[in-house]
């Protein structure tokens, strides 16, 4: 039996030290191999954005020795705004009960066609198993 817990995520996006406002913001997660956005939305004026009550396994896996279920969840973000590069984080691992903030550093576009930059957290080190959550 899979038991399901639940977590709060918060995004900020800046430029340099500031605040970046009304920037888009994708959560996706890959279920079944295929990318599906969880939600989206615009950051408010402190370059915020709050995604609530994602899904995630329960923190009790993450105290296992030899886990073999992923004891977190993992999210992918995409981050946009017009004139500015493309932020793209693959594999952000997430934890029952662990509000977490991620800061997002975003770069004006030096030429006409933004860039997309690309990270791949990939999984921790306390997953060593092939069964995911």
């Amino acid at each position: 039996m899979v038991v399901i817990a639940t977590t709060n995520f918060r995004i900020q996006v800046k430029q340099q030290y500031s605040p970046v406002y009304n920037a888009d913001v994708k959560l996706y997660q890959t279920i079944s191999g295929k990318q599906s956005i969880i939600t989206s939305g615009k950051t408010d004026e402190q370059g915020m954005f709050y995604a609530q009550n994602l899904i995630t396994p329960p923190k009790e896996l993450s105290l296992q020795k030899d886990v073999q279920i992923r004891p977190y969840a993992q999210y992918h973000i995409e981050v946009s705004l017009n004139g500015y590069d493309t932020e793209v984080i693959h594999n952000i691992q997430v934890f029952e009960d662990n509000d977490s903030l991620l800061t997002i550093q975003i770069s004006e576009s030096e030429t006409n066609i933004p860039k997309r930059n690309i990270q791949n957290l990939g999984d921790h080190r306390l997953f060593q198993g092939d069964i995911y959550a």
